[in-house]
Order: C-alpha cells, then sequence, then structure tokens
C-alpha cells in the first residue's frame, strides 16, 4: 500500500507538473490573442484610413483599385508620379464651381457659331459656284458677240474703208450693229477724215438711226447735211451765248 501510495502521490506531482505547464502555454496563448486583437484593432483602423485616402484623393472603392489599377511599376516610381500629378493638380489652382455652367454657356455659343459657320461656308460654296457659272457665261457671251462683231466688222468696214480713222468707227458701227443701244454720242470722231469719206460716214450714219439715236458733235458739212436736227452755240454778244437750233423735217415740210 506505501509503494502504490508513493506512486500515486508521484503521478499526482506529474499531473500537477504537466497542468502548470498547461497553464503557462494557456496563458501565453491568451496573452497572445489579446497582442492578436490588439493588432488587428490596429490594422483595421489603418486600412479605413487608406481606405478613405483613396477615396477622397483618388475617388475610387478598393475592389475599383483592385480590378482596374494593377501594379506594374516599382512603389518609388509609383510614388514619384503620385507627386508629380499632385503638383500638376495645385498648379490647375482652386475648383472653379460655376466652371460647368460657363462650360455649358461657352458650348451653347460654340454651337451656335459652329452653325454658323457651316451656314457661312455653304453660302460660300454656293457664291463660289454661282460666280464661276457666271465667269463661264461671260465668256461664253464675250465670245460669241466677238465672233458676231467680226464677222459685222468684216461687213461694215469695207462700206468705209478707205483711211486709218475708219477703222475705229466701222468697229463701232460693228459693235453697235449687233448689240444696238438706245443712243450714242460722237465726239468729232470724223475730224481726221477727207471730204469723200465725211460724206459717207454722214450717209452710213443716218442708215443705222432705225435703232440708235446718234448725237454727234462736229465741224464736218458733210455730216451736218445727214443731221435731222441741227442744234449750234452763237456768240453775237459778247460773252452772251445763244443756242440755234434747225430741223430738216420743217424745211422739207415747206419745199
Amino acid at each position: 500500500m506505501r509503494e502504490q501510495k508513493k506512486q500515486t502521490e508521484q503521478n499526482r506531482a506529474l499531473q500537477e507538473t504537466e497542468q502548470n505547464e498547461k497553464n503557462k502555454n494557456l496563458q501565453k496563448l491568451w496573452s497572445e490573442h489579446a497582442k492578436l486583437e490588439t493588432n488587428a484593432g490596429r490594422y483595421e483602423i489603418a486600412i479605413d484610413h487608406h481606405l478613405a485616402h483613396l477615396s477622397e484623393e483618388y475617388g475610387l472603392s478598393f475592389e475599383a483599385a483592385k480590378q482596374d489599377h494593377h501594379l506594374t511599376q516599382e512603389p518609388e516610381e509609383a510614388a514619384r508620379q503620385v507627386k508629380k500629378l499632385k503638383k500638376d493638380i495645385e498648379e490647375l489652382g482652386p475648383i472653379n464651381m460655376g466652371a460647368i455652367e460657363e462650360y455649358d454657356r461657352i458650348s451653347e455659343r460654340f454651337i451656335f457659331l459652329s452653325e454658323q459657320q457651316t451656314d457661312l461656308l455653304s453660302a460660300r460654296g454656293n457664291l463660289l459656284n454661282t460666280m464661276n457659272e457666271m465667269d463661264d457665261e461671260v465668256r461664253l457671251r464675250f465670245k460669241e458677240t466677238f465672233i458676231q462683231i467680226k464677222k459685222q466688222f468684216e461687213k461694215t468696214f469695207p462700206k468705209l474703208g478707205g483711211e486709218k480713222a475708219f477703222t475705229a468707227i466701222a468697229l463701232l458701227f460693228a459693235i453697235i450693229e449687233v448689240k444696238p443701244v438706245p443712243f450714242c454720242i460722237l465726239d468729232e470722231v470724223e475730224a481726221a477724215l477727207d471730204e469723200a469719206n465725211v460724206s459717207r460716214f454722214g450717209k452710213y450714219l443716218a442708215a443705222s438711226t432705225e435703232l440708235t439715236q446718234f448725237i454727234v458733235i462736229t465741224h464736218r458739212k458733210g455730216t451736218m447735211e445727214e443731221a435731222d436736227a441741227l442744234y449750234g452755240v452763237t456768240m453775237q454778244d459778247s460773252g452772251v451765248s445763244r443756242l440755234a437750233s434747225v430741223k430738216f423735217e420743217d424745211y422739207e415740210d415747206i419745199g
């Protein structure tokens, strides 16, 4: 029984030793557990702080940042870029809260001016097309008229001919016959012609009065003889001018 009691006491001492060791380990675990809980709380606070910073500075949630922004460069390089971007943002100055309204106003103005520009460009294009069409029409009409005047000049010149002065007169009559005008004023165009050619000029002039009325300033007798009416200025008294007129048709009726 003594041996059994001794053995029992040894077993109990061993169990107490084991129990003490377990208690120490348990105490150690509780201490580590408390430390981990403290660290976990500190990490949660740090995470909340970083999430808030991520949202305020970059407008991103953790999931969006994780999904859209993969880290493809070294943290130091990324930090330098972030610092540079922040500096650039600071240099832009304070946020203009009225920029949205200003943008709407300017955008509306821009759209209006763009439409006006489009209309002006369209009108310019139409005007240029019209100008080109008019240029083509002018060239065509000029060519047609030039050919007609050339043909008429070939008919008119032989009837007058004789002197160089008649060349310009023949061209004038050719133009009038192609494009008649209501009246034509001639100022001593036949002054350099001899009497025979003056007479020819007067007769041709008289024959061309069907569509055009000619007002002729002249001192040549042959031209006056072919006129329907003569108007002259005389000065019988010094410094006093008088108008004298003669209508040949009146004398023809009397004759």
